[in-house]
């Protein structure tokens, strides 16, 4: 019976047990077991009672011995009781791709290409974009705009790092050309000062040095004396290097005291006391001066008798320190640290008018003599901060000029340098050949 399930069940007497009969039930199984077979339009079934008896087979008609022994077909089978269940599979035939499929694939092959054209055009383009950016941008700084900047975004990838690395550039260039340019405008105005300071000195040089000797024909020693030690400083900003040797510049700085004793007759005293291997060490030139006439300008009372100015050498390792101590006027605890502060940070900006550091008492204020006046306004461009800079500028920045309070009454000024025979030669040679280039074209 094909497409039939047929179940029997032998009936025997209760008593006896003897047979006598039995029960046949058939199910009408060929529509489940074709809904079973639908649900792989591929496949093929079979359903065998006992050895040979079939059951149910599709398609109709076929073999299933023969699909079991042909090696083109995949073959599942499983028994369930004394039933054989076998399915059958032609390769063949499931290597066939069909048409509606091969064109799904085609379709989503071609939907994916397009999409993935279209991105890729776009990376490209904004790629390309942010390339022309920096090459624009690079173009904008060889035309000397170091200004501009390229917008750097959230990507993080190489052009915005190559980006984030151009900005800094330009702004350390920007900077950079800042400075040096400012640096080129104060050595013009420096050498445009020296070229017109050099004129009246020589000028100067010369009619001191006559009047000098009229007056030792005169019998006049003492002013002869004073007009000798202007001539002497006069000649070493004239002549000398820009580096001099300590013994050279102590001299200097006794030549200027000098001066100053003569003026101040029976009210000042000065001593210079330095250890005799460090006369020969290197040292710019002019860095006591400025610290004398400061002394001079606003910290000497002349009402005392008693003024004294000690200067004095030393060697600490490799640093060599001067100290200019006086027991004038001194100067209030907020302004000397103020005035620290400044030389610390190396404040450019000086004080206009030549602004009175020091204390004075309520009996000079408002009265100045008319020397002082004149030598208070040339202390503007000349004085302890144009010094304190150039001791940072040709040593470092750990040198320089410090002020420390004296008791009871009075102001110590610390200069610092290097202490090393060539300290300060190389960084200066430069200006020395200007200074004698200059010298040679503007004093004869």
């Amino acid at each position: 019976m094909t497409g039939k399930l047929v179940y029997v069940k032998e009936v025997r007497e209760m008593n006896t047990m003897e047979p006598a009969g039995c029960m046949v039930f058939t199910f009408e199984a060929e529509q489940a077991l074709e809904k079973i077979r639908s649900f792989s339009p591929f496949a093929e079934m079979a359903v065998v009672f006992g050895e040979d008896q079939v059951i149910f087979q599709s398609p109709e008609g076929a073999d299933y011995a023969l699909r079991l022994e042909d090696r083109h077909y995949f073959v599942r089978s499983q028994s369930a009781g004394e039933y054989q269940i076998h399915a059958f599979l032609d390769e063949r035939q499931a290597a066939r791709l069909p048409w509606t499929t091969f064109l799904a694939i085609l379709a989503a092959g071609a939907a994916a290409g397009v999409i993935g054209i279209f991105f890729v055009d776009y990376y490209a383009k904004r790629f390309a974009g942010r390339v022309e950016a920096i090459l624009d941008a690079m173009n904008q700084v060889t035309t000397g705009d170091f200004q501009v900047r390229l917008e750097t975004g959230k990507k993080e990838d190489e052009l915005d790092m190559i980006a984030d690395n151009f900005n800094g550039m330009c702004e350390k260039l920007e900077l950079y050309i800042e400075k040096s340019y400012l640096e080129e405008i104060e050595r013009k105005n420096a050498q445009m000062q020296a070229l017109q300071s050099q004129i009246n000195p020589h000028f100067l040089y010369n009619t001191l040095e006559a009047i000098r000797m009229k007056a030792i024909c005169n019998g006049d020693r003492e002013v002869g004396k004073m007009l000798y030690s202007m001539v002497v400083l006069f000649r070493s900003q004239l002549k000398e290097a820009d580096v001099i040797t300590l013994g050279q510049e102590l001299d200097y700085c006794k030549q200027y005291l000098e001066l100053f004793e003569y003026r101040y007759q029976g009210c000042f005293r000065s001593e210079v006391e330095c250890p005799a291997e460090l006369l020969s060490l290197p040292i710019i030139k002019f860095v006591l001066q400025p610290v004398m006439e400061n002394y001079f300008i606003h910290g000497i009372e002349r009402e005392r008798q008693d003024n004294l100015v000690q200067v004095r050498g030393e060697k600490k390792g490799d640093t060599l320190f001067l100290y200019v101590k006086d027991n004038g006027r001194g100067m209030d605890p907020e302004k000397l640290a103020q005035m620290n502060r400044e030389l610390r940070e190396n404040a450019k900006a000086e004080r206009q008018n030549g602004q009175n550091l020091r204390n004075k008492p309520e009996s000079e204020k408002g009265r100045e003599p008319q020397e002082q006046a004149g030598m208070k306004k040339r202390n503007e461009s000349i004085g302890i901060h144009n010094v304190n800079r150039r001791l940072k500028a040709v040593y470092g920045e750990k040198y320089g000029i410090y002020l420390e309070a004296v008791q009871p009454k009075g102001l110590m000024v610390v200069l610092m340098a290097k202490a090393e025979e060539d300290a300060g030669k190389d960084r200066m040679s430069g200006c020395a050949e200007e200074g004698e280039e200059d010298e040679k074209g503007n004093v004869s």
